[in-house]
């Protein structure tokens, strides 16, 4: 879905944040940017929890805004400690990088507080006192998403937890890719990859769930390279999106080591289905059991750099 939002109040810019992240953000800074020629994107990284981590918060904000072209940005620090060091280091080194950066708040749980100039010197901090109250919850941008079907949580945490694997159902598809492996190609040939693009697009059309044995066939085809980028090179983005659910249903369902497959592939369909937030837990996910996980990391850099999944295009298409 793509809305154009009017930011005109603090209180709209915490009311797109939000929106635009899927999550309400904690021990956060998020950038909301704007690019020279009008499109705006967010980027949102964790608060450093030790000085030495304010320089890779630094460049990851700053690097995206570089990389982006941004004129334009609103930094908001979400966080019950008055004192930010992390957040006006990314102010004062937006501006080197000659961005104009038009307001700066921080924002804790139902309160925020807006950041302000000190004697003219360009030197900021945030007002004192006890803040101004905000609630989001029946903002226009918070209704209009829950409406339009999405969800908002309440937290990472929760986004992360939607994601816990039910140990029952690993049991069981455990069980079938023991069965699989005795029975499949090992790697896929070209017609278990047909299977594979099949069976995707017949869940796009009926939404209908994958038995324990398509379940585990699917988990055996993309523990292979060549499995995994058939799963997504020749997905749309409208596809991506009707795809995610059987992705998240997998990971849910997959045992170690084929969960961090699946998770890779859900991370990627996330990002090009505009889901950033979930594209990350999926990131996470997969990196916690398998470290050097390939798709893992390249998404990762994909969400770092804070590239739009506007720019996705299908390596080719099957027809």
């Amino acid at each position: 879905m793509t809305s154009r939002f009017v930011l005109r109040t603090p209180e709209d810019i915490l009311a797109l944040v939000p929106v635009a992240l899927g999550f309400h953000p904690a021990q956060s800074l998020v950038m909301v940017a704007f690019t020279a020629d009008g499109p705006s994107f967010h980027a949102r990284v964790d608060l450093p929890r030790a000085p030495d981590h304010v320089e890779e918060v630094v460049a990851r904000l700053v690097g995206a805004a570089r990389q982006h072209h941004v004129a334009t940005a609103i930094v908001l620090a979400y966080t019950e400690q008055a004192q930010v060091p992390a957040c006006w280091e990314v102010v004062r080194h937006l501006r080197l990088a000659g961005v104009s950066v038009i307001d700066v708040i921080r924002v804790g749980a139902d309160h925020y507080w807006t950041g302000r100039d000190v004697d003219g010197l360009g030197v900021e901090e945030f007002v004192d006192g006890p803040g101004s109250a905000y609630d989001v919850s029946t903002h226009p941008f918070v209704v209009e998403r829950i409406v339009s079907g999405s969800v908002i949580r309440s937290g990472r945490d929760e986004l992360h937890d939607t994601l816990i694997t039910d140990p029952a159902q690993v049991q069981r598809i455990e069980a079938a890719i023991a069965r699989q492996l005795q029975s499949r190609p090992d790697p896929p040939d070209e017609l278990e990859l047909g299977w594979l693009h099949a069976r995707s697009r017949r869940f796009i059309r009926d939404r209908g769930a994958l038995t324990d044995e398509e379940a585990a066939r699917v988990l055996c085809a993309v523990s292979w390279p060549l499995g995994r980028d058939a799963a997504w090179e020749s997905v749309g983005r409208g596809e991506a999106a009707g795809l995610v659910d059987m992705w998240a249903d997998l990971v849910r369902r997959a045992p170690a080591p084929w969960s961090a497959h699946a998770a890779a592939v859900l991370a990627l369909l996330s990002w090009i289905s505009g889901d950033g937030a979930l594209a990350w837990c999926a990131v996470d996910r997969s990196l916690e059991t398998d470290p050097d996980n390939s798709l893992a990391r390249l998404v990762a850099q994909i969400l770092e750099a804070a590239i739009s999944p506007t720019t996705w295009r299908p390596v080719h298409s099957t027809g």
